[in-house]
């Protein structure tokens, strides 16, 4: 398995993970399979997951990629080159399913109270701040085209670090 992270504030590719948080995330991201199925057509069999976490009191991603063959950097060029010729301009309806997706998680805080301070305690110490999570229409309101671009160029970093290419 190889793994790459990176911290919010300085992003470093490691391979050996310290005290951590985390939330697992499965790729797709969203409602989309932009990468499971560019992996899929490329050939490879593998899974490759983002995991959201702390490390060192930083927020962090961790790419994990998990196959049989001795593949895995074949696995992160292919995801790199897919979000690197990614144009979400192109893609205004895939924006607001993701959009959609990420409003319903946000609103499942409001399910129960209980559930209401895990998730603002959660979004906090995760460095995302609550407000997205006190008001998700607002917060997904200001997101723009370039601040979903910006967003994947930092989630892709860790896999350029470990391909070199940083």
């Amino acid at each position: 398995m190889m793994t790459a992270t990176a911290p919010a504030h300085l992003l470093v590719a490691r391979s050996a993970p310290r005290r951590r948080y985390s939330h697992d995330h499965h790729l797709p991201i969203g409602p989309g399979t932009l990468l499971p199925d560019a992996i899929e057509k490329s050939g490879h069999r593998a899974i490759l997951q983002a995991i959201r976490g702390l490390q060192d009191s930083a927020p962090t991603v961790t790419w994990q990629v998990i196959t049989s063959r001795p593949n895995g950097s074949a696995v992160l060029e292919t995801a790199l080159s897919t979000v690197a010729g990614y144009r979400v301009t192109e893609h205004a309806e895939a924006v607001e399913q993701a959009k959609e997706f990420a409003r319903t998680n946000l609103n499942r805080a409001w399910q129960s109270p209980l559930e209401l301070a895990r998730s603002l305690a959660h979004y906090e110490v995760m460095g995302w701040g609550g407000e997205l999570v006190r008001d998700p229409e607002a917060a997904l309101d200001r997101v723009d085209c370039a601040g979903i671009e910006k967003a994947a160029e930092g989630l892709v970093r860790p896999i350029k670090e470990v391909l070199g290419r940083s």
